[in-house]
């Protein structure tokens, strides 16, 4: 699922340095608030990208489940409800899995 975010303004610079500790770590560990289980959101975040104010973001979503938006911009030190109205989701894809795209066609005669 593909994201952009309005970065608060002079708020850029800070954001960058937190988006590059972010991904140079093996793990970016937060807790769900609604259940309090602690997640890994590193497998979840694709690709990032920060330009002219606006962070361009990619969260896959997985069998075992997905990252939010929110949680993003927690790991960020951003405010995720003062985020959420400077937040857009763009495009959502649909990818078949392997084994379903495999089996096309089988078993019909």
């Amino acid at each position: 699922v593909e994201y952009v975010l309005e970065i608060p303004e002079g708020q850029s610079e800070e954001v960058a340095l937190r988006l590059t500790e972010l991904r140079a770590r093996e793990r970016i560990e937060i807790v769900r608030e609604r259940n309090g289980r602690t997640v890994d959101l590193k497998p979840y975040l694709g690709e990032t990208r920060l330009d002219a104010g606006r962070l361009w973001f990619t969260l896959h979503v997985r069998p075992e489940g997905t990252g939010r938006p929110e949680e993003l911009c927690a790991a960020l030190g951003l405010d995720p409800t003062a985020m959420r109205p400077r937040l857009m989701k763009l495009r959502t894809h649909l990818h078949r899995p392997a084994s379903v795209r495999g089996s096309r066609g089988r078993g019909r005669r």
